[in-house]
């Protein structure tokens, strides 16, 4: 039943499409056969199986007679009639270029035009005011605020240099301690002489692709790494323990300097240590 509906109502809709366009003098096209000849305007087909007129006029029917004598007696505009029987478009038609490109640009310019007044009627009409909060002074305020509030405070030496930038006195970095007579620093702190003295620091393990020794009264340990994912820095551990044992055993301290690898290496070492000293007061 509901199929039998659906076929009447595609079948109303045909025949009064078809009467409609009758009705403005518009004739129905028919569905072409694919299996015949067709026109085509291409340049690599030169010769297109059918030709474009399929009905000649009374005219053209004429035209087509003349032909059929000298062609001398042919006019230039005879000539091209002849030819727009067989064919639509001449190769100069075919290979000239659209303006459709020009379309195009417009289009697009229309829309980033459109799209940036849009955005400026936002700015103007819809967006808030940005929040005093954002200011600069408000900022600094703040920022002052945590300094006097010690938030996230930076402990160690670095804490002990005065910082120009208040950001950096609240979010630095520098030398801590790590377990006692342990510390860990960068390149800065491994070269501070007098914070190194202060903090009883007689042993700086140097691990980095340029380690070298900076300090004359200092005893230095020395590890080349690479920055680099694929470096081995397990196989060094036994040496840089027992560096830092007998540091701490003559009662001095040991900074670790680590230009890469910077949790991996004091964190290995530290557990390590911390096994060390508790096996060595078990037994």
């Amino acid at each position: 039943m509901l199929a039998s509906r659906a076929f009447s109502l595609v079948g109303k809709r045909a025949i009064s499409t078809s009467i409609c366009m009758r009705g403005h003098g518009q004739a129905v096209v028919g569905m072409e056969d694919a299996s015949l000849p067709s026109y085509v305007d291409r340049r690599n087909i030169p010769l297109p199986d059918a030709r474009y007129t399929k009905t000649l006029s009374v005219e053209q029917k004429a035209l087509k007679e003349k032909e059929k004598a000298s062609w001398n007696a042919l006019t230039i505009d005879e000539k091209v009639a002849l030819y727009h029987i067989k064919f639509n478009q001449t190769y100069a038609e075919m290979n000239k270029g659209t303006k459709e490109w020009k379309t195009v640009v417009g289009a697009t310019a229309a829309f980033l035009g459109f799209c940036g007044l849009f955005l400026v009627w936002e700015k103007m009409y819809v967006f808030a005011p940005v929040p005093h909060t954002l200011s600069e002074d408000w900022v600094a305020k703040q920022t002052k605020r945590m300094l006097d509030m010690r938030v996230n405070p930076i402990e160690g030496l670095s804490s002990k240099y005065p910082s120009e930038n208040p950001r950096r006195a609240v979010m630095g970095s520098g030398m801590s301690k790590v377990v006692k007579g342990l510390y860990l620093g960068n390149i800065r702190d491994s070269e501070d002489k007098e914070n190194l003295a202060r903090n009883g620091v007689t042993h700086i393990l140097s691990v980095h692709n340029n380690a070298k020794p900076v300090l004359e009264d200092v005893t230095y340990l020395c590890i080349s790494a690479s920055d680099s994912s694929a470096q081995n820095l397990i196989q060094h551990f036994k040496e840089c323990i027992k560096f830092i044992h007998e540091c701490r055993l003559h009662g001095g301290g040991c900074l670790i300097h680590c230009f890469v690898a910077m949790t991996i290496v004091p964190r290995g070492l530290s557990r390590d240590l911390n096994s060390t000293t508790l096996h060595e007061h078990t037994s």
